[in-house]
C-alpha cells in the first residue's frame, strides 16, 4: 500500500503505522484493507489527511476520507490534545476532561457554522459517504441484507437460538471476505463505530453539523442505522456460537480477548440504540435492554472470576460490563419520560445489588460497581424528566430520590479508595437542580444546604457554574432578590481566592442584572446604577441589554421611554460590528411598550410608530429580525390607548396587516376587542363623547371562535375569558338596544365554550359582573323588566361559577336602584335578601353601602345597616 500524509502528528502517524501493520498482515483484499483503515480514522476522529490509499486508489475512499475531514474538524485537534495527553503520565484524569472540555467550547461554536455552510454547498459528498458506508457494511452482512436493514425491510431485534443455527449453516458464506475471526470483528468493529459517527452527525448529536434534514428523516437514518448495527453484532454472535461448538482457529483471538472485544461491541449496539431512543422512537430502549440481557446470560450468575481470566482482565471485563449497564441506563434518560426513569433507577438498583454481594471478596477485581458517571445519569433523569405541574408531590420525591443517591455516594467514597463511585461537582449538581425544579416549599433550603455542603466538605471540587445559575434562577423565581446577589458576589470572591475555574459566565451575570431590576422601588438612581454595570460588562449579550431595556419598561419613570430607546440606540451602534448584542423582537416590544406607558407623553402613538419603522429599517439591512407578533401587539395597544387623531384607524391597518401576514394571535385579537370595547368622555361636564363599538367586537370573537372551532387547539386564536369578558363589557358601555339580553347571550356563548374543552374561557367574577353593569345601564324604560330579570338570572347562575364579591352587590344595588320603581314590594324582599348574602359571605363594602342606601327606603335601609353601624361608620 501507499501511504500519504499531511501535517500529521507522530504519534498519530504512528498509530497508522499500527493500523496498516495489523490489517495487511493477512490475505485481505485491497478494497477491505482500505474500507476498514478509513473507518478506523473517521470513527475515532483522526487528524485531516489527503490520502492512505492502495495502489490501485478508489474514487470513494477519497472522497469518503475528504468528507470525514470535512464533517468535524473541531475533533481533529482534540484527537492530538487526546494523545498528548496521555502521554501526559503526571497530568491528572481531570485536568484532561478539563482540557478536552475547554477546547470544545471553544472549537464548537466557531465550526458548527462553517460546517453548516459547507454541506450546504456540497451535498453531494454526504450522499458518497452514505454510499461508501452501505458498500463497506456489504462486505460484512451481504449486499441484499444490507439494503433491506437501510430501507427499512428488516427488524433484526435481538438474535434468537434458531436464528443463529440457521447462520451457522452459511457460515462460510458469511465470512468469505475474511480469513480469520480476527479479521471479522476488527473490521465489524470499524463499520459499527462508523455508523455511530454517522448518525450522530445526521442528528447533530456530536457537536457537529445537522445535514438539512427533518425530523422524520433524522429518525428514520437514525432507527436503520441500529439494525445495522444490530444486525453486524448479530453475525459477531453467530462466530462467537459456531467458536463455542467448534474452538477458535490457532491464528485467531483468544478467549479473553475475543470476550472483551465482543463486551465492546455489544458496549456499541447498546450505545447507538440509545440515539434510537432520543429520537423518540420506543425501539430504543427495548433493544438496549435486550443487548444487556444478552450478556447477563452470558457474564452473569457466578462472578467473572470463574471463567478462568486472570484478575488484570477480570477487572477490565466488569469495567466494560459496568459501562453496558450506564448505556442502557443513558437510553432510559434520553427518554425523558417517568415511565423510562423508573426502569433506569431499576437498573442502578440491580448494579447497587451486584455491588453489595456478600460472597464476593470486598476487592475490585471481584466486585461489579456503579461508577459516578451511571450515578450522575440517574441523578440527571431525575432532575430533567418530563412531569406536569400538578405532579409537583412527584418531583418533590425525585428530589429527595437523588439526595439519598448522593448521601449513599458519599457513604461509598468513605470506605476505601478503590471505589470510583465517589461524588463530583456534577453529581452536586443535578441534586440541586433536582431541587431547584421540584416546586417544593422547601427547595431553596435544601438545595442550599446541598450547595453548602459541597463548598465545605469537599473543597476539592470546584462548583460547576451552572450550580450556580441554578440556585440565583430559583433565588428570582420565588422573589429573593438578594439572596441571588450574594451568591454572585460569592461566585467572584471564590474567584479572586485561587479557584480560577469558578468564573460568572453571560447567564451568571443576566441573573444578577435581573436581581437588580426586581429590586423595589425602581428609583431613577437604581436603574442608573443598573446601566452603570450594564455599561461595565466586557461582553454582554442582547440578553443583558433586553433585562435592562424591560426594567425601564415596566419602570413607569417620567424618563423611562427615552432611556430605554437611548439604549435600543446602543444595541444598534454595537450589533454593525458585534452580532451577539444585535436587538431582537424582545428589543423593540419593551421599548415600544416604555413608550406606552409615558402617559405624560400626547404623540406616544407617533413615537412607538417610529420605533416600529426603525425596526423595519434595520431588517431591511439584515442587522434584525422582522418586526414579530408581540411588537406588533405592542404598537397597536400603544395606538389605542393614545390620544391622537386617527390613532384607531391606524390600528386597524396594522391589525390588517398582521391577518395578511398571519402574525395575529389570541392577544392580537384581544387588543382590538379591547379597543372597541372602550368609551371616551367629554372633558368638561364629563358625559359620554363617544361610546363603544360592541358589534365589531363581537365580529372579531365570531372570527376567534371560528378558527378555534376549525382548528382546535393547533391554532393560535383561540377566545379566552378575557375575550368574552371584554365583549360583554363592551356591551355594557354602548348605547345599543337590549343590551342586557345580548350581554348575557355573550356569557352563555362563554360557558358552553369552556364545556365544550376550551378551558382558557372559564367564566370567573369579572364576567358576571360585566353581564350585571350591562343591566344596570340599560337606558331604554321598555327594557327594564327585561334587564331586572336578566339581573336576577345573572347573580343566581354567578353561584355555579365564581364567588361574588363586594362589586357584584355593589352593581346589582345600583341596578335594582335604576331598574324598579321605587314603591315596588317585591323590590324590598330581593334587595333585603340579596343584601343578607353579602353579610353572610363578608362582600359588604362602602360601594355595597353607598348603592344600597339608593335603592332601599329610609326606614328598610336603618333596619337592615343600622345594626352594622358604629360611632365610626360602618
Amino acid at each position: 500500500m501507499r501511504r500519504c500524509h499531511t501535517n500529521v502528528h507522530p504519534q498519530t502517524q504512528h498509530r497508522w503505522q499500527w493500523e496498516r501493520h495489523r490489517y495487511c498482515s493477512s490475505s485481505t483484499n485491497a478494497a477491505v484493507i482500505l474500507f476498514s483503515s478509513c473507518f478506523l480514522l473517521w470513527a475515532h476522529h483522526s487528524v485531516t489527511v489527503s490520502g492512505f490509499l492502495p495502489a490501485n486508489n478508489i474514487p470513494r475512499a477519497i472522497i469518503a476520507i475528504r468528507s470525514a475531514s470535512h464533517y468535524s474538524p473541531s475533533k481533529a485537534s482534540n484527537t492530538v490534545e487526546d494523545i498528548m495527553c496521555n502521554e501526559d503520565n503526571g497530568s491528572s484524569k481531570k485536568s484532561r476532561y478539563s482540557k478536552r472540555h475547554q477546547l470544545r467550547q471553544k472549537q464548537q461554536q466557531r465550526n458548527n457554522n462553517s460546517n453548516q455552510r459547507y454541506h450546504q454547498t456540497n451535498p453531494s459528498e454526504v450522499d458518497q459517504v452514505h454510499a461508501w458506508l452501505l458498500q463497506s457494511t456489504s462486505l460484512i452482512l451481504g449486499e441484499e441484507l444490507t439494503l433491506e436493514l437501510v430501507n427499512g425491510g428488516v427488524d433484526t431485534g435481538f438474535t434468537s437460538p434458531g436464528r443463529i443455527n440457521k447462520e451457522c449453516n452459511n457460515q462460510q458464506k458469511l465470512t468469505s471476505h475474511f480469513s480469520s475471526d480476527r479479521e471479522f470483528i476488527l473490521n465489524a468493529e470499524s463499520v459499527m463505530r462508523a455508523w455511530c459517527r454517522w448518525i450522530s452527525r445526521c442528528s447533530n448529536g456530536g457537536g457537529s453539523v445537522n445535514l438539512s434534514l427533518d425530523d422524520d428523516a433524522i429518525r428514520c437514518t437514525v432507527i436503520n442505522a441500529a439494525k445495522v448495527v444490530d444486525a453486524i453484532l448479530n453475525r459477531v454472535i453467530v462466530i462467537d456460537e459456531r467458536r463455542a461448538c467448534e474452538g477458535g482457529e490457532e491464528d485467531t483471538m483468544g478467549v479473553v480477548e475475543w470476550e472483551t472485544k465482543l463486551v465492546e461491541l455489544t458496549n456499541v449496539a447498546i450505545g447507538i440504540d440509545a440515539w434510537t431512543n432520543s429520537k423518540n422512537s420506543c425501539e430504543g430502549v427495548s433493544r438496549a435492554e435486550g443487548w444487556l440481557h444478552f450478556l447477563q446470560r452470558r457474564l452473569g450468575g457466578d462472578d467473572i472470576s470463574s471463567k478462568g481470566y486472570d484478575s488484570r482482565l477480570s477487572d477490565n471485563v466488569l469495567k466494560l460490563y459496568e459501562e453496558s449497564y450506564r448505556g442502557v441506563i443513558k437510553a432510559c434518560i434520553r427518554g425523558r419520560e417517568r415511565k423510562y426513569l423508573g426502569k433506569a433507577i431499576g437498573l442502578l438498583e440491580d448494579l447497587r445489588v451486584q455491588h453489595q454481594n456478600p460472597s464476593l471478596p470486598d476487592s475490585s477485581q471481584a466486585r461489579l460497581y456503579p461508577a459516578t458517571q451511571t450515578y450522575n445519569l440517574v441523578l440527571y433523569g431525575l432532575a430533567t424528566v418530563n412531569l406536569a405541574w400538578k405532579m409537583r408531590n412527584e418531583l418533590k420525591q425525585n428530589a429527595e430520590r437523588a439526595e439519598t443517591i448522593l448521601h449513599e455516594m458519599i457513604a461509598f467514597q468513605q470506605r476505601g479508595a478503590h471505589y470510583v463511585c465517589g461524588p463530583d461537582s456534577n453529581t452536586f449538581r443535578q441534586v440541586v437542580t433536582a431541587w431547584t425544579k421540584s416546586g417544593s416549599n422547601v427547595a431553596a433550603e435544601n438545595a442550599r444546604r446541598i450547595f453548602d455542603r459541597m463548598i465545605s466538605q469537599f473543597p476539592v471540587l470546584n462548583p460547576d457554574i451552572s450550580t450556580f445559575n441554578a440556585l440565583m434562577t430559583l433565588y428570582l423565581k420565588l422573589g429573593k432578590t438578594e439572596e441571588a446577589l450574594a451568591l454572585f458576589d460569592l461566585i467572584n470572591s471564590m474567584h479572586e481566592s485561587g479557584r480560577s475555574d469558578i468564573t460568572p459566565d453571560v447567564y451568571s451575570v443576566n441573573l444578577m442584572l435581573k436581581a437588580m431590576t426586581k429590586r423595589p422601588p425602581h428609583s431613577l438612581e437604581d436603574m442608573e446604577a443598573v446601566e452603570e454595570v450594564l455599561e461595565n460588562l466586557s461582553q454582554p449579550d442582547k440578553q443583558s441589554y433586553n433585562i435592562v431595556l424591560d426594567a425601564w419598561g415596566k419602570s413607569q419613570l417620567r424618563e423611562a421611554a427615552t432611556r430605554a430607546e437611548s439604549l435600543l440606540d446602543c444595541m444598534e451602534r454595537k450589533c454593525r460590528h458585534d452580532p451577539n448584542v444585535a436587538p431582537d423582537g424582545y428589543s423593540f416590544t419593551s421599548t415600544i411598550n416604555a413608550i406606552e406607558r409615558s402617559r405624560h407623553h400626547t404623540e406616544r402613538g407617533s413615537w412607538a410608530e417610529k420605533v416600529f419603522r426603525r425596526m423595519k429599517e434595520m431588517h431591511s439591512q439584515g442587522l434584525v429580525e422582522e418586526p414579530t407578533t408581540p411588537v406588533y401587539n405592542a404598537l397597536i395597544n400603544t395606538l389605542i390607548s393614545s390620544e391622537e387623531s386617527g390613532s384607531l384607524e391606524r390600528a386597524e391597518a396594522l391589525f390588517l396587516e398582521m391577518q395578511t401576514a398571519n402574525l395575529t394571535n389570541t392577544r392580537t385579537f384581544n387588543t382590538m376587542i379591547k379597543c372597541y370595547a372602550m368609551f371616551e368622555r367629554s372633558r368638561g361636564d364629563g358625559e359620554i363623547a363617544s361610546f363603544s363599538r360592541p358589534r365589531k367586537a363581537e365580529r372579531l370573537l365570531d372570527e376567534m371562535e371560528i378558527s378555534y372551532y376549525s382548528k382546535g387547539m393547533t391554532t393560535a386564536i383561540s377566545p379566552d375569558k378575557y375575550s368574552y369578558t371584554t365583549v360583554i363589557s363592551a356591551y355594557g358601555r354602548s348605547n345599543t338596544q337590549r343590551k342586557a339580553a345580548k350581554a348575557y347571550a355573550i356569557l352563555q356563548r362563554m360557558i358552553d365554550s369552556y364545556q365544550e374543552g376550551n378551558s382558557a374561557a372559564k367564566p370567573g367574577t369579572f364576567a358576571f359582573n360585566a353581564v350585571l353593569n350591562a343591566c344596570a345601564h340599560t337606558r331604554f324604560p321598555e327594557e327594564r323588566l327585561e334587564a331586572f330579570t336578566i339581573l336576577c338570572s345573572t347573580l343566581i347562575l354567578q353561584r355555579d361559577w365564581a364567588k361574588p364579591d363586594h362589586t357584584t352587590y355593589g352593581t346589582f344595588f345600583q341596578a335594582c336602584s335604576r331598574l324598579l320603581p321605587t314603591d315596588e314590594t317585591r323590590k324590598w324582599r330581593v334587595v333585603e335578601a340579596v343584601f343578607n348574602s353579602c353579610v353572610k359571605e363578608g362582600q359588604c363594602g362602602q360601594m355595597v353601602v353607598r348603592n344600597l342606601k339608593n335603592v332601599a327606603s329610609p326606614e328598610l335601609y336603618d333596619a337592615m345597616v343600622g345594626r352594622f353601624l358604629t360611632d365610626d361608620g360602618l
